[in-house]
């Protein structure tokens, strides 16, 4: 998920994930996947439970879910936010964030509107009543209030992330390299204003909302830097040289996918590149190490904790689990995208203690390969499943039902939640052989390896047949043992952009 770091050591190197092929006179790489798993199955665990609460939710069933949907989704992506590679590149992440988010912004909203205007509205005499360029004025404005996303309620959530990775941005330059409790204060402050400008008037592209959501921002944020702080020692644990290149290109976003953002390898995984969201799987080359198999190769597919220290303990998991029930209790639902917030003190410490378990779930699913898989392809096309769930599939299904069985069935919640996830990924999957399409919905060209049920790599042919001598030549001519002359070095490219890579 771009652009380097001047002084944090030699500049990573980009390369298509390969398994089990050593490099000159190291070890096999063990078996690491192409992204950290653990990630893409936390947005596609966040990206399920937004599509679920579109649904006719019973109420003891939304209550406890709406603390969590629109946190988890903020908190991850201040957890991916890269202040190292954007803390003096405020352009860059502007123009880097208005293409993951802004352009399938315009590109689905415009789909979706005139889906409603030439189709839903003709055949829905409510939707009649609604002026024609009403939802049109709404998705402008980018709010939700006053019925001005009829057409596609879930596209307000975009130009919120965008103003609220750029105002955490500017919270950073303020306080980055203040105390915590100065950080934790200033945000508090920043979301404070944000539900009392809520309480007022919506604001433009859902300002207000970014404001609000600073909180779970930072708590995303310190949460992944609180990893790299040694305990009982003030200043951050020096990481390994392959890690730390891979957080000088960005490597480790939406998404920009839906949750985007930018995370660097922790020791003992694979540097991947989170920030381009859904739609890379360029690794950066980490420190070799020895070839794991059974259960160790699983987890250390799956990463470690995101969540490490303290708060990957099983005291922070039934901490968090009592706050939040507390919070249910004393604060009961709350509904981001219409300023229901009810008490701040509950809203954020409920929210925060949520994000705090959905992220240890994340960790636990990602070991168990049917979860990892599925939930990891809804992360990574986790923007499709937001633009087009409400926009095109419940309405598809809607028909299809009173078509078939005379009756559209919109109580039958878990139907709907299954059909909006299955259409919307089959639709992912659908649009990636046409990479224009595929930039303007998920704001990244696609990826070489986006299936839900991935081949296994080729094995490269073995060379035993070649004459030693003839090897010898080949080898001296291409400058690396092992490899014919004319053939592209990975390692030789450290410059080379790859599309949704390093831009």
């Amino acid at each position: 998920m771009t652009g380097g770091n001047p002084g944090s050591g030699d500049a990573a190197v980009l390369r298509r994930p390969q398994r089990g092929v050593a490099r000159a006179g190291r070890q096999p790489l063990s078996p690491c996947p192409a992204r950290v798993a653990a990630l893409d199955v936390a947005r596609g665990l966040s990206i399920s439970l937004v599509v679920l609460g579109h649904t006719p939710l019973p109420a003891w069933i939304n209550g406890p879910l709406s603390t969590l949907r629109l946190p988890l989704l903020f908190f991850v992506s201040g957890y991916l936010f890269n202040w190292d590679r954007y803390g003096t590149r405020p352009g860059q992440l502007v123009r880097q964030r208005a293409r993951r988010l802004l352009l399938p912004y315009l590109a689905g909203g415009l789909m979706t509107y005139l889906f409603w205007l030439l189709a839903r509205r003709a055949a829905s005499p409510e939707a009649q009543a609604v002026p024609w360029w009403w939802p049109l004025a709404g998705w402008l404005y980018g709010s939700a209030s006053a019925g001005w996303l009829v057409f596609n309620l879930p596209l307000w959530y975009l130009p919120a992330a965008f103003c609220g990775q750029v105002l955490f941005w500017g919270l950073l330059r303020l306080v980055a390299r203040r105390p915590p409790l100065l950080q934790a204060a200033a945000a508090l402050a920043a979301g404070l204003a944000g539900i009392a400008l809520g309480r007022h008037a919506p604001l433009p592209w859902s300002l207000d909302v970014a404001l609000a959501a600073q909180p779970f921002f930072w708590a995303g944020w310190f949460a992944r830097q609180a990893g790299r702080t040694r305990p009982g020692r003030p200043g951050p644990r020096p990481w390994p040289r392959a890690a730390e290149a891979a957080e000088a290109e960005g490597a480790a976003g939406g998404a920009g996918g839906l949750l985007p953002g930018d995370a660097t390898a922790a020791p003992g995984r694979c540097g991947t590149d989170h920030d381009a969201g859904p739609e890379t799987g360029w690794t950066t080359v980490a420190p070799a190490m020895p070839a794991l198999t059974g259960g160790r190769a699983r987890a250390q597919a799956a990463g470690p904790s995101l969540l490490p220290g303290r708060l990957g303990r099983p005291g922070a998991v039934l901490l968090g689990l009592g706050l939040w029930l507390v919070a249910l209790v004393e604060n009961g639902a709350v509904a981001i995208n219409t300023r229901q917030y009810g008490h701040p003190f509950w809203f954020y410490s409920g929210g925060i203690a949520a994000c705090v378990l959905a992220l240890h779930l994340a960790t636990a699913l990602a070991r168990l390969p049917l979860a990892c898989r599925t939930l990891a392809y809804l992360g990574q096309h986790s923007m499709v499943v937001l633009v087009f769930h409400v926009g095109l599939a419940f309405p598809v299904l809607a028909w299809l039902l009173a078509a078939l069985a005379g009756d559209p069935l919109l109580d039958a919640w878990g139907l709907y939640w299954l059909w909006g996830l299955g259409f919307t990924a089959a639709l992912a999957r659908l649009v990636q052989p046409f990479p224009r399409l595929t930039l303007a919905l998920e704001g990244a060209m696609p990826q070489r390896a986006g299936s839900l049920w991935p081949r296994r790599p080729e094995q490269r042919a073995p060379t035993a047949g070649r004459p030693a001598p003839a090897r010898a030549a080949r080898d001296r001519k291409s400058g690396h043992p092992g490899r014919p002359a004319g053939r592209a070095q990975p390692g030789h490219h450290p410059q080379t952009r790859w599309h949704g890579a390093a831009d």
